[in-house]
């Protein structure tokens, strides 16, 4: 995005593709035999020694993978760069009867003067709200300041045509940076919004929470660990630790749907290069930062809806890289998920149950993050 590019583990693509070991998680239900991975950091409360990360081959794309950029001469490194990352299909699920129970949807807009002002990006908008009617749409990254707040609710209220109220979290500690807003629609019943509950002493503006009938739904942008990984140490062992705090204390009360951008790719399929040489040391790549990952979906007790459906899929990312024109050879990360408490999945006890999730690359059509959505049923539908 603009202003985390210099620190943005998405300029990872952007880099020459040189080929080594890098090491990944996966959850322990969708492992499979000849895949090898990092396992996430154990629980402090199971007491057990972290096992050696195993060595690993790249199974990312398969024979399908680009070979080395780095080392390609002439009319082979032209044959390497046209090569596009396959993508294994994905087909969506309608609700069994009427409409899904819950659907919500997260897209990291990268500013939102910025879509306000195009008229493009305004018609993605409105065909997205169109097509899904989401129950609740989150926006990433709107990087709006107090003082221009009431402008930008106005127009974007008019964009919705006021089916829609709109909750903010904006960032005082700098102007034009972070921030999270959560449009839902007129009609669902919402007991409490609440804003900043995470590492609310930053002022960062990274969730919003609301809590519905049956579920609370809370919206993040994860902090970045930025340039020459200066926040790793504050993502890892401050932000990980709060957010899974936070969600079990929510847990306690209702089960959690958990959308936002991660600033992580946890497994090996979700980076299109995870074999290239800089990739264990950028921003949301490094193994530290994966294996968290994993320790927060174990400790958190949260299933990854995307792989819950579709564990074997790979060339499906929710991020390209708009300088390096990565989109139209899907050369991308996935960043952005769609978490679960466990009793949501499709074979759970809870309220509403997992129906469809997917990662909308038709709203990003020159790159950037693409919308994520994941809808939910109710029970006995």
């Amino acid at each position: 995005t603009a202003e985390d590019a210099a620190e943005s583990a998405k300029t990872a693509q952007e880099q020459v593709e040189e080929t080594v070991l890098c090491a990944g998680a996966r959850p322990e239900e969708n492992q499979q035999k000849g895949r090898k991975r990092i396992a996430a950091a154990p629980s402090a409360k199971a007491g057990k020694a972290q096992k050696k990360p195993i060595e690993q081959k790249n199974e990312l794309v398969g024979s399908n993978e680009p070979a080395d950029a780095g080392e390609a001469k002439g009319k082979d490194k032209q044959a390497v760069e046209s090569v596009a990352v396959q993508k294994t299909p994905t087909p969506r699920s309608a609700p069994s009867k009427g409409e899904h129970g819950l659907v919500a949807i997260h897209w990291n807009v990268a500013g939102l003067n910025g879509l306000l002002k195009s008229p493009e990006r305004r018609k993605l908008l409105i065909s997205l709200i169109a097509a899904e009617s989401p129950h609740v749409l989150a926006l990433s990254e709107h990087k709006i300041s107090e003082e221009k707040l009431h402008a930008a609710e106005a127009e974007l209220k008019q964009l919705v045509l006021g089916k829609y109220t709109v909750h903010w979290a904006i960032c005082t500690a700098k102007k034009g940076y972070s921030g999270m807003l959560m449009l839902i629609r007129k009609g669902v019943a919402v007991q409490s919004i609440k804003m900043n509950e995470v590492c609310s002493d930053l002022n960062e503006g990274r969730t919003v929470t609301a809590e519905l009938d049956a579920v609370y739904v809370v919206a993040t942008y994860v902090p970045n660990s930025g340039q020459d990984l200066k926040r790793l140490q504050y993502r890892i062992g401050t932000w990980d630790v709060a957010m899974r705090e936070y969600i079990a204390t929510l847990q306690k009360k209702k089960p959690v749907v958990l959308i936002g951008d991660m600033n992580v790719a946890h497994l090996d399929e979700d980076i299109w290069n995870v074999t290239a040489k800089h990739v264990p040391k950028s921003a949301g790549l490094t193994p530290e930062e994966r294996a968290s990952f994993g320790t927060f979906l174990a400790e958190a007790d949260l299933i990854d809806a995307f792989r819950i459906l579709h564990p074997d899929a790979r060339g499906c990312f929710s991020y390209w890289s708009t300088r390096s024109g990565n989109h139209k050879l899907n050369r991308g990360l996935r960043l952005d998920y769609a978490l679960l408490s466990k009793c949501l999945g499709p074979d759970g006890a809870g309220p509403l149950r997992l129906r469809d999730v997917a990662m909308m690359q038709e709203y990003a059509p020159n790159g950037d993050h693409a919308p994520t959505l994941v809808a939910l049923e109710k029970q006995g539908a």
